[in-house]
């Protein structure tokens, strides 16, 4: 609805707009880069204690342990949230819970659109959902046979990314091969020494913190695949970063020497290159 002179159809429409606007609190971090990408800021109400881009937005607690009654204080209208968390709590205040899960670049995308619509911002959701398109439309596509490629998630104990991850997502759709198929189970150092690909992307943050250069740690003498050593944040996160991560991916994959221009390109990013 197109909004003119005040009259009685103007108040209808204002009413509409606020009423589809609303109060959103967010407990899934990643969500909160499309919120903010969308301008979406005086929708804002409460964010989880890491989230960054709303500051004026009230703190909530963490995503795995939020404070239900300071969400309640800031009566939401809609709450973002993970499979995790009883909806009927949020029903309970008078909310919508909508569950963000994207496992794929392409449900970020859809994502965009449905939380865009829900706020009333569908102009600006379509305006960056087609930019994230472009995105993927422009890939290179890669000659020959795809590289393979492990992503280690933490290195004690070691665990790789696994099942419907966005982390494998944004490797295969970069051109990799991913090398692992299992969903569950423990990953021994002697399986993957036995097994090795010819990438092992490691990552750097909360998950993984200080890891050890691969081939540097005790019993991993015979490593010899390609190693890069990357930020969690630009990997793990299902958010519209990931998009830059998988072009930045994309042109090292298809560039000249991959392997050292890899290399090369996260050294520089990593905030303790080793």
């Amino acid at each position: 609805m197109v909004c003119g002179f005040v009259t009685v159809a103007t108040i209808l429409c204002l009413s509409i707009n606020a009423l589809a606007i609303g109060r959103v609190v967010i407990l899934v971090p990643a969500a909160a880069d499309i919120f903010y990408k969308i301008g979406a800021t005086d929708t804002v109400v409460g964010v989880t204690n890491n989230v960054m881009e709303f500051p004026d937005a009230a703190k909530v607690g963490t995503h795995l342990n939020p404070a239900v009654e300071k969400i309640a204080s800031l009566r939401p209208s809609l709450v973002v949230t993970t499979p995790g968390f009883d909806a009927d709590i949020i029903r309970r205040m008078g909310a919508e819970p909508f569950v963000y899960t994207p496992k794929t670049l392409r449900e970020i995308i859809n994502y965009v659109r449905i939380l865009a619509k829900k706020i009333g911002k569908e102009a600006e959701g379509e305006a960056l959902a087609v930019s994230l398109e472009k995105i993927l439309d422009e890939l290179h596509p890669v000659t020959g046979q795809r590289p393979t490629v492990l992503y280690e998630t933490r290195s004690t104990p070691l665990g790789l990314a696994r099942g419907n991850s966005i982390i494998i997502n944004i490797l295969e759709t970069a051109g990799f091969r991913y090398a692992y198929s299992e969903t569950g189970g423990t990953v021994s150092a002697e399986y993957l020494l036995g097994n090795q690909p010819d990438y092992y992307i490691y990552q750097e943050g909360p998950m993984n913190r200080n890891p050890v250069v691969p081939s540097k740690r005790q019993g991993w003498s015979s490593f010899n695949a390609c190693a890069w050593k990357v930020d969690e944040f630009a990997f793990a996160r299902p958010n519209t970063i990931v998009f830059q991560t998988v072009r930045e991916l994309n042109e090292i994959l298809t560039g000249d020497n991959p392997c050292e221009a890899g290399r090369k390109h996260y050294k520089g990013r990593n905030k303790n290159p080793k």
